[in-house]
C-alpha cells in the first residue's frame, strides 16, 4: 500500500519531545515525561502513530541529549514500523520553535508535519482531516474547543470567524478553540522558525510560526469535531485524564488505538509477519496480547479476501 496522498512521500515528520518536565518532578530526574505511560503505550506512541498512519516515512525525534538514549531505547531506528527515524539533539529547552529550528538540517527543502510527543491524539478520529492538510497550500492548523483556554495557544477569530491572530496562553481568551499540537507545514517553516523571538516567558513559541503563516495569507485553520480526541498529557493531571479517555475508547472500539505497529501496517508500511513479531516482542504484557488479537483479525480479513 502506498502512503495516503501524493504529497506524504514528500514530507518529513517531527516528533517534539524535548523541554524541561518539571511538572512532573520528581519523576521526570529520571524518565522523560514523554514516555510516562498514557494507559497501556508511552504518551509518544500517539503522535508518532498519526505520522505513521499519514504514511510520512522519515522521522525526526527533537529532544535534549540526555533523554536520547531512554527515546531510542523504545523507538529505535524505525525499522520495526517500516520508516527511518533519526534523532535530534536541542541544546536547550527554548520552545518548540527552536525544536523545529533545530530540526532544519534534517528537515531540508521538504515539508513537514510536526506533533507534540506529549499530545493525545487518534489518528483514526482525524485521518479525513489530514488528508485535506496535506494537500493544502502553506499550513494547516487544527483546533479543538477546550473549557480553559488560558493555558492552551489559542485562536482568535473576527466577526466573521476568519482567524486574525494567535495568543500563546492568553490572559483573557477571545476564544474558546485551542490550538493542539498538530502542524502540518511547507517548506518556509524552517526558515520562519528561526527568526521568532523568544516570548515573555522565554521560549520561541510555535505561535510565531504560525502567525507569519496568518500574515501571508497561507494559513489554513480546521476545527476538530467535539468527538475527536485530542488531550495534552504535559501535566499529571492530563495525563491522568488521556490514560482514562483511552481506555473507554479502546474498550468501546474492541481493539487497539494509538499503536504504530498497527498504524504502520495499516498504512502499507510493515508486513503482517512483523505485526505478529511486534506482538510476541511485547509479550506478555496487554499491549503485546492486543497487537496479537490485532494481527488475527488482519489475517481474517487477508484470507476472506483471497478466498
Amino acid at each position: 500500500m502506498k502512503p495516503r496522498n501524493k504529497t506524504a512521500g514528500r514530507s518529513k515528520g517531527l516528533v517534539i519531545a524535548g523541554g524541561r518536565h518539571r511538572r512532573f518532578s520528581p519523576v521526570s530526574a529520571a524518565v522523560n515525561k514523554h514516555l510516562l505511560p498514557v494507559y497501556d503505550k508511552p504518551a509518544i506512541y500517539y503522535g508518532l502513530s498519526v505520522l505513521l498512519g499519514m504514511g510520512i516515512t522519515e522521522i525526526a525525534v527533537v529532544t535534549d541529549p540526555g533523554s536520547m538514549p531512554a527515546l531510542r531505547a523504545v523507538l529505535g531506528h524505525g525499522e520495526r514500523f517500516g520508516v527511518r527515524i533519526e534523532y535530534v539533539a536541542q541544546d536547550r529547552p527554548a520552545g518548540i520553535a527552536h525544536a523545529v529550528a533545530s530540526a532544519a538540517g534534517f528537515i531540508g527543502g521538504s515539508n513537514c508535519v510536526v506533533v507534540l510527543g506529549d499530545n493525545i491524539l487518534l489518528g483514526e478520529d482525524i485521518a479525513p482531516y489530514l488528508d485535506a492538510a496535506m494537500v493544502q497550500e502553506g499550513a494547516t492548523i487544527f483546533t479543538k474547543r477546550v473549557s480553559d483556554p488560558s493555558v492552551f495557544g489559542c485562536v482568535e477569530c473576527d466577526d466573521r470567524g476568519r482567524p486574525v491572530g494567535i495568543v500563546e496562553k492568553p490572559v483573557k481568551p477571545r476564544s474558546g478553540r485551542a490550538v493542539i499540537g498538530l502542524y502540518v507545514y511547507d517548506t518556509r517553516a524552517v526558515w520562519w522558525a528561526r527568526e521568532v523571538r523568544p516570548s515573555e516567558r522565554g521560549e520561541m513559541e510555535i505561535s510565531g510560526i504560525n502567525n507569519r503563516y496568518l500574515a501571508e495569507k497561507a494559513l489554513t485553520v480546521v476545527p476538530l469535531p467535539d468527538d475527536a480526541l485530542w488531550g495534552d498529557a504535559g501535566t499529571p493531571e492530563g495525563l491522568h485524564a488521556a490514560a482514562i479517555a483511552i481506555r473507554e475508547r479502546q474498550f468501546a472500539a474492541g481493539g487497539l488505538l494509538g499503536a504504530p505497529e498497527l498504524a504502520a501496517f495499516n498504512a502499507g508500511l510493515i508486513s503482517w509477519k512483523s505485526l505478529r513479531r511486534a506482538a510476541r516482542t511485547h509479550a506478555p504484557s496487554s499491549y503485546g496480547a492486543a497487537l496479537g488479537r490485532a494481527a488475527d483479525s488482519a489475517l481474517e480479513i487477508m484470507n476472506y479476501g483471497n478466498s
